[in-house]
């Protein structure tokens, strides 16, 4: 199940080759006498901009022409980087138009870089819940060992062979992948236009994590700049952040095995801002050994809050039915963007003013003000009851042998009839004795953990039931319970916010994992439940 496979090997190549490159602003391959500041802050803010700017120009046209995006090839970021790669080596041999070559490099690498992650993101998107989440976990784990395989390779030939071989060896993975992708699939089929309201919901429920992994991306690019700023250090942050990804990517992988579990973006950011804010308090008053360390652990976290973006970047389009590309488009904007201005504030101020105790303390400051206001907004209560769309979730792979069998022959998606939609309520309608269970869902939400759906009735407490034995994802349960209490797919689709066309396609793939064909099917393992429980 976890083994690598062309897909996760590249985009770990990707991902290494992209951290090779430049990452953070630092060049690991290029002389530390050509990084001056100059360079340095030019190259950041064109690369910046222009991935932010592709960012945006994917999610208009995928909102606008999304029939462009409905295509198996990928958007071939290759070309892109490998000349933007080229033109930062020029200058080494061509110096009277350095700077022309570091703006033209800096965009073109900021163009592919954005066309990379577009295109993985709308890859991982396209599988199924498990197998595109795992490839992207793979993937990240694999771009540590890779990372560390290219710096045995001499500087010079690594610094051609980037461009040259390992991009665009990374683009044909991407290729082949891509042509397995299903575009059978609400994300990909939609018109958004046609479906504002949906879009706008989804956009509403993303800006809390977008703004709080914004706040890491944030304090890593301040910590960053503070950092390198002897370039030689670059690939010694870059090394320390890659090992934290591979350890963070096996253990998540280990616990995803048997658990499920899942990410609730806001929650993690309040219990995690504190310690940071600490850390940057400390800035001042402790050595360079400290900020060094301080800043992989920084990019290590940030990296690591970027790949559970991807993975919920994934459900949104999955359970709302939100092109892949939008939403991917949205967060990533944000988070980026908020990254970008930490850097740049970093490392201007660090050029500008002496490195001493009053402007460490100021950023210590500046970085405790933006956690302070990102966790003020993480605190707010949100109108969005569903974790569906606000969380990363991880069931467990191993589900257990399938308990329904041979219940009906139709594959299609049965409308409720009359009498089943009466059976429906019927059930929905039998006791409420779930006290306790209540008062214990209650209470986790005091403590802020991440909860499971409130109990309200029966039905809720068998739904709950059923979601554990057969491993169902939170949208899955949320339609399970909304059938059975006898909603049509219109009304699910107007209560959950998606369109009608994305609620039937849960609706099949609920019926799939339960191994029913109709909503009588799906009453009678209610009914199954009600008498195990009399027994």
């Amino acid at each position: 199940m976890f083994s690598p496979n062309v897909a996760s090997f590249g985009f770990g190549l990707f991902f290494a080759t992209h951290a090779m490159s430049v990452w953070g602003g630092a060049f690991p391959l290029l002389p530390t006498d050509f990084q001056t500041y100059d360079v340095l802050i030019t190259f950041f803010l064109v690369e910046s901009l222009a991935f932010c700017a592709m960012l945006a120009a994917a999610m208009g046209l995928s909102y606008f022409r999304p029939a462009l995006l409905r295509h198996r090839s990928s958007v071939l970021g290759s070309p892109f980087m490998t000349a933007g790669s080229l033109c930062l080596i020029a200058p080494l041999y061509v110096e009277p138009i350095m700077m022309l070559c570091v703006v033209v490099g800096g965009a073109l690498l900021g163009v592919g870089s954005a066309l990379f992650f577009l295109s993985w993101q709308r890859y991982f998107a396209s599988r199924d819940e498990e197998r595109g989440a795992l490839d992207l976990i793979v993937g990240m784990g694999l771009a540590a060992p890779l990372y560390a395989l290219m710096h045995l390779i001499p500087g010079a030939v690594a610094a051609f062979s980037i461009p040259l071989v390992f991009i665009p060896l990374s683009e044909v993975c991407l290729m082949d992948a891509s042509r397995s992708m299903s575009f059978d699939q609400p994300m990909f089929a939609d018109e958004p236009r046609r479906h504002r309201g949906v879009y706008v919901h989804a956009l509403g429920v993303s800006l809390k994590s977008a703004l709080c992994v914004g706040a890491f991306g944030f304090a890593s690019g301040v910590t960053r700049a503070i950092a390198v700023r002897d370039p030689a250090m670059g690939a010694i942050v870059n090394g320390a952040a890659m090992a934290g990804i591979f350890v963070a990517c096996v253990a998540l992988i280990w616990l995803w095995r048997r658990h499920s579990f899942s990410f609730d973006t806001s929650a993690l950011f309040r219990l995690v801002s504190p310690v940071v804010v600490t850390a940057f308090l400390l800035l001042p008053y402790l050595n360079e050994t400290y900020l060094h360390w301080f800043s992989g652990i920084m990019y290590m976290v940030f990296s690591f809050a970027v790949m559970v973006m991807m993975v919920q970047c994934m459900q949104v389009a999955r359970n709302g039915g939100i092109s892949p590309t939008f939403i991917y488009g949205f967060f990533a904007g944000i988070v980026y963007g908020l990254q970008a201005c930490g850097f740049v504030l970093g490392y201007s101020a660090d050029a500008l003013w002496l490195r001493a105790s009053p402007q460490l303390a100021t950023f210590a400051l500046v970085s405790t003000w933006v956690f302070v206001m990102a966790s003020a907004l993480a605190a707010r209560p949100s109108r969005e009851t569903s974790p569906a769309l606000s969380q990363a979730e991880f069931v467990a792979w191993e589900r257990p042998a399938v308990v329904a069998a041979g219940r009906g022959s139709d594959a299609g998606l049965e409308e409720a009839s009359g009498a089943d939609a009466r059976g429906a309520v019927a059930v929905a309608e039998r006791g409420t004795g779930v006290a306790a269970e209540a008062e214990r869902h209650r209470g986790r939400r005091r403590r802020g953990e991440a909860a499971a759906p409130a109990i309200k009735d029966r039905v809720s407490k068998q739904c709950q039931v059923l979601t554990r034995r057969y491993l169902l994802t939170t949208r899955e349960s949320e339609v399970m319970e909304l059938l059975v209490r006898g909603n049509t797919a219109a009304d699910i689709a107007k209560k959950l916010t998606i369109s009608e066309n994305t609620a039937k396609t849960h609706v099949k793939r609920l019926y799939a994992k339960l191994d029913v064909h109709k909503r009588r099917d799906l009453l009678a393992l209610f009914e199954e439940l009600d008498r195990e429980s009399v027994g």
